[in-house]
């Protein structure tokens, strides 16, 4: 057998191998690619470098008729007359910030300190009830760690109690507060923060604070039914209520702390929030 002989004998051979080659079916060649990748990209969730998020700097854009003046603290500093303000035993104090990821809408959310309080402005509707929603992080992840309040600050004895919808979460997620509350119209609302006792860790945060008005059209007896406070919370709304209506004052500044003590111009008349 010469050599030409020899490769044609050699070639005819392999024919067949490269024919079951080229014939292997889709399925069979999807099949060892998907083992591939099943092989080398473990639990759901373990190959993720990084999330991204979109954030509105202005909050929580989804909801136009929210009645908390500032309910995702995208526009409240740490102090002065802000929309939410922070309370000790001793009065005003400074109001603390978390940013970005850890809030949860807008870029950033309030931390309230262990044994501290804190309340924000709010408006009612002139007749009917509101609707409240409210979330927080405390630290244990008890939701209880957090008192919710929706009450009058002018210091009567109402205001409605809003409860967590589960008592516990996991430790780093989040507690929702939602439910209904009573009519304050002509009077001071706002929402009132405080937690449960001396003994809760903090600092708690909070975010995305929305209060609506309900449809007029839905008939709920209790609605306009608002609650007594419990003695001792009693006891702090009415605190704030007399510290704000000593300390936060609006109107102009005085004409003579601006030009000067010679100044015959007359003073803004200033006012209490009565």
């Amino acid at each position: 057998m010469n050599t030409t002989m020899l490769l044609r004998s050699v070639s005819l051979l392999a024919l067949p191998f490269a024919l079951a080659a080229c014939g292997k079916s889709d399925a069979t060649v999807l099949a060892s690619t998907d083992s591939a990748d099943a092989a080398t990209s473990g639990p759901p969730g373990t190959d993720i470098v990084r999330t991204v998020e979109e954030r509105s700097p202005f909050g929580n854009l989804s909801v136009p008729d929210n009645l908390v003046l500032d309910g995702d603290f995208e526009f409240t500093g740490r102090n002065g007359q802000m929309p939410w303000l922070v309370f000790s035993n001793a009065g005003q104090g400074t109001l603390a910030f978390v940013t970005g990821g850890l809030c949860r809408s807008g870029v950033r959310c309030a931390a309230l300190p262990a044994g501290s309080e804190m309340m924000g402005w709010m408006a009612s509707p002139k007749s009917g009830g509101m609707n409240v929603s409210l979330w927080a992080k405390p630290p244990s992840g008890k939701c209880n760690d957090l008192r919710v309040t929706i009450t009058d600050i002018e210091g009567s004895a109402d205001g409605d109690t809003i409860d967590p919808e589960t008592a516990t979460v996991t430790p780093g997620a989040w507690c929702h507060y939602a439910g209904d509350a009573g009519n304050f119209a002509n009077k001071q609302p706002a929402v009132y923060l405080a937690t449960a006792n001396a003994r809760v860790q903090g600092p708690i945060v909070v975010d995305d604070a929305v209060v609506r008005a309900l449809p007029a059209t839905l008939k709920k007896p209790n609605v306009a039914a608002v609650r007594t406070l419990d003695a001792a919370v009693l006891a702090r709304v009415r605190f704030i209520g007399e510290w704000v209506r000593a300390h936060r004052i609006f109107g102009l500044p005085s004409r003579a702390s601006i030009e000067g003590p010679e100044s015959t111009l007359v003073d803004a008349p200033k006012r209490t929030l009565r």
